[in-house]
């Protein structure tokens, strides 16, 4: 297969479930009742490269990011920071959430090579 189109297709399938964890994490927000605040925007940025690293290294092979993952989301949020006061369950359902997104990229990015 053409190296342009291999990465067209892990380009489409990282979009598409990104448009859809967007909508979902907005849904999760007013679930959980955040605020939105000038720290959502860090929050997303923040979450969609998570997503990244996690996507390219699961296409890489490299199934162990998972891992690194979940351990870095355990050592930052060990902290004491009194300002920002989010309940474990958001934490909790958030990261499972970003997970799936991952999982559902590779999912797409299979579907796609399969057609071709």
């Amino acid at each position: 297969m053409n190296n342009w189109k291999l990465l067209l297709f892990y380009c489409i399938a990282f979009i598409v479930a990104e448009v859809i964890a967007f909508f979902c994490f907005a849904l999760l927000r007013k679930q959980f009742k955040v605020e939105d605040s000038a720290k959502k925007h860090h929050s997303v940025i923040k979450g969609f490269l998570e997503r990244l690293v996690v996507y390219l290294g699961l296409i890489l092979g490299v199934q162990s990011i998972v891992i690194v993952f979940g351990t870095l989301k355990i050592a930052t949020r060990i902290k004491s920071d009194d300002d920002e006061k989010i309940s474990n369950n958001y934490f909790l359902t958030g990261n499972f959430l970003s997970i799936l997104f991952v999982f559902l990229s590779v999912l797409i990015n299979k579907l796609l090579m399969l057609l071709v």
